[in-house]
């Protein structure tokens, strides 16, 4: 009988973000009754076809490619709740999440480099904690230069910050104290990936959970960003609603850093989407860039030929073909199937513009 690919006996196996009675409970799976036992229907996580809308036939004809393999091997089974599981935001340290899953396809085992959702490693945590702690040097009413020498690993953060902030005022210091806390909660509550296989606890309390002993201090902090708010324009519960969405695993999390502070600095509410896209764009064709190479890649290793020359003399496109095409190897039924259901995967990410997930 095959594993299902969310209980299967490896670790990755019990580590999908997207756990047994979720996945049972997508009803529209019912009407695909001869592909329940397969895999290839639960691998879509971020893409229309995570929802009621009828799989097309590509995603058909990778099922019926799965159905020709016959028993899907363990390690194969842990790349598939991997491809599944890809951020559509491209997650912090993008596109590693993704050359790990091409890493995975080409050794038959799953690459420890791989981050989920909710994971963000040893080295994002403490340049997030750097930042804040010199954050806590700007509420105290500390220098520029002071600062700067505290951190001269970060100077060029510091610089940003007391420029976008400005002058020290109550409603912006209880402002970067909200979002300080935000950010510190979540450094506490991420799971850290340094290259290990982890397992979660899906039956834990989740970090957002009321009733947790931190949301007594955030409690705290909002009294005194709406008393310092008391009287004028600031919108407390929408700044809160709009501001609150740095994520410790986004991959524009310092982007989005420095632009809350400059909005803090304005002592705006009112989120700017036009802005946020704008200023998400380069990243978002950069983004595009590793997707394009990487469909190109796994077309070309497909069919057993080689990769269009123009980008093997391109840089850029030559170091991501390094990590995609390069990294596959001989191909196997299992690994075709895996890889072609990566490139749909990817295709669909490229199709969703992608700026619409990093501008938040």
């Amino acid at each position: 009988m095959r594993t299902h690919p969310n209980y299967g006996p490896s670790r990755f196996g019990h580590y999908a973000h997207r756990m047994g009675a979720w996945i049972q409970a997508r009803q529209y799976r019912d009407i695909y009754p001869d592909a329940q036992d397969c895999i290839t229907p639960f691998m879509w996580g971020f893409t229309v076809f995570d929802g009621d809308q009828p799989f097309d036939d590509e995603i058909l004809s990778l099922i019926e490619m799965e159905r020709a393999i016959g028993d899907v091997p363990d390690w194969a089974i842990d790349i598939a709740v991997q491809i599944d599981a890809l951020p559509h935001c491209g997650q912090v340290n993008f596109p590693e999440p993704l050359y790990a899953v091409f890493r995975g396809i080409g050794q038959e085992t799953p690459d420890a480099g791989y981050t989920f959702c909710f994971e963000a490693n040893s080295a994002t945590k403490d340049a997030v904690e750097r930042r804040l702690l010199a954050l806590d040097m700007w509420r105290a009413g500390a220098a520029v230069q002071d600062c700067r020498e505290g951190f001269t690993d970060i100077s060029t953060f510091v610089d940003h910050a007391y420029s976008a902030l400005g002058g020290s005022t109550e409603l912006k210091r209880c402002a970067v104290e909200r979002l300080s806390w935000h950010l510190r909660f979540l450094n506490a509550s991420f799971t850290t990936n340094d290259a290990g296989l982890l397992s979660i606890d899906m039956n834990a309390q989740q970090p957002w959970a009321p009733g947790r002993p931190e949301t007594a201090e955030r409690e705290a902090i909002e009294r005194r960003l709406r008393a310092a708010a008391n009287g004028t324009a600031f919108d407390v519960d929408r700044f809160i609603s709009e501001f609150d969405h740095p994520w410790l695993c986004h991959q524009r999390l310092f982007d989005q850093i420095d632009v809350t502070l400059v909005r803090i600095g304005r002592e705006e509410t009112a989120y700017d989407w036009e802005e946020a896209l704008q200023a998400a764009q380069p990243s978002a064709e950069a983004m595009c860039r590793v997707y394009d190479v990487s469909m190109a890649a796994i077309a070309a290793w497909a069919t057993g030929e080689a990769p269009d020359a123009p980008l093997r003399v391109h840089p850029d496109a030559a170091a991501i073909l390094a990590e995609t095409y390069d990294r596959l190897g001989a191909r196997t039924d299992v690994k075709l199937w895996l890889a072609l259901a990566l490139r749909k995967k990817v295709e669909r990410f490229r199709m969703q513009e992608p700026v619409g997930a990093l501008a938040v």
